[in-house]
């Protein structure tokens, strides 16, 4: 049986934890499209400021160095479906709730962000064959860390790297979407869920 990855663990308890800080959130209960796995996404739902359908996707890296690093993403559309084509790094477009799929860090306007659940140790081989100084300079040692980046405060412990991404990812989303979207707002005002799209 396949071992389970960190960062499978960490989107398990995120939707743990949502359900309670988020009630509006739910899961797919079928593949959404190819680009935005059942697994790792989630619906937020319609957006009552711009009335578009929202949802997030935890993207993995697929780099073999990156192990356990993931971004956010968002798709906004005015139609419960995956868009045509996947475009939208263009932050006046998703200030003003357009259709796109927009990578979350850019289109708020900062720099690109990933999520470093497991410590980014350069790989003994890439080390041999260019050197620790080369290695370093594509982000695979702890010297080279990227500010834009989030860091746990130690990676002694799983659970708590875990418990840290998830805090930092919930702040991350309320300002840069739910905020944004107007879904903080209506779960204060105690709005219904009754026009979110089906899943």
């Amino acid at each position: 049986m396949a071992k389970t990855s960190i960062f499978q663990k960490f989107v398990r308890t995120f939707w743990k934890d949502a359900k309670i800080r988020y009630p509006y959130i739910t899961r797919f209960e079928t593949p959404f499209c190819v680009a935005i796995p059942k697994s790792s996404s989630f619906i937020v739902g319609k957006s009552p400021r711009f009335h578009t359908h929202v949802v997030i996707d935890f993207q993995h890296s697929p780099k073999p160095w990156a192990t356990g690093q993931f971004t956010i993403n968002a798709h906004i559309s005015e139609k419960f479906e995956p868009l045509e084509r996947f475009y939208g790094d263009n932050s006046e477009d998703y200030e003003e709730g357009r259709d796109g799929y927009y990578r979350l860090a850019t289109a708020t306007g900062s720099k690109d962000r990933w999520w470093c659940l497991v410590e980014d140790k350069p790989d003994p081989l890439l080390v041999e064959a260019f050197g620790l100084e080369s290695v370093n300079l594509v982000g695979c040692a702890s010297s080279s860390r990227s500010a834009g980046n989030w860091y746990p405060s130690s990676y002694d412990d799983e659970a708590t790297v875990i418990h840290e991404a998830i805090d930092d990812v919930c702040r991350f989303l309320e300002k840069s979407l739910l905020e944004r979207y107007g879904f903080e707002e209506a779960q204060q005002a105690g709005a219904s869920d009754g026009d979110k799209p089906p899943c």
